[in-house]
């Protein structure tokens, strides 16, 4: 949710893990553009809790774009993200249960076609308010939003990846 015009982008995911989060991210910068800033909770896709100052793979990818990530320190602090989730329950399973839709695939393909758009048509509120994202133009946003890790070479030229040699 846009803090600034209520806007919404909205996915569905089985879990929230790196790979997910990193996928929504991409597609949200392709459609909007690069945000200034990224406020989520202290979940462990975003915040190393063993080493807090160690950038996470959602962390690189923000910091290579220039976005500030900002880390709640309370569940209060999300309360708008909470609010609206009340809303969608209510509107959005409505919607859902109207059209048969029984899968992860098959929601976020309604979201897609058009449940976000109307969504944002009525309660959005962008009037006089300036689009603050950057462009994301001539950006190679898949080489950002991937894993990446760093290894070392060892002296035969392998290097190891989750336990296995490739040379």
């Amino acid at each position: 949710i846009d803090d600034a015009s209520n806007r919404l982008m909205l996915r569905f995911a089985p879990v929230e893990d790196t790979h997910h989060v990193l996928g929504f991210w991409r597609d949200y910068i392709q459609r909007y553009g690069i945000p200034a800033e990224s406020y989520t909770d202290r979940h462990s896709v975003y915040v190393d809790h063993d080493n807090p100052e160690h950038l996470t793979q959602f962390g690189r990818a923000m910091a290579a774009l220039n976005i500030r990530h900002i880390k709640a320190h309370s569940p209060q602090a999300k309360g708008r993200v909470e609010r609206v989730n009340r809303t969608l329950q209510d509107r959005l399973l409505r919607a859902m249960r109207e059209q048969n839709i029984s899968s992860i695939d098959q929601a976020n393909a309604f979201l897609d076609q058009g449940y976000t758009t109307e969504h944002n048509l009525r309660f959005a509120h962008c009037d006089g308010l300036s689009d603050i994202h950057r462009a994301a133009d001539g950006i190679d946003v898949n080489n950002i939003f991937c894993i990446e890790e760093q290894r070392s070479v060892n002296y035969d030229w392998t290097i190891t990846v989750h336990a296995q040699y490739i040379q």
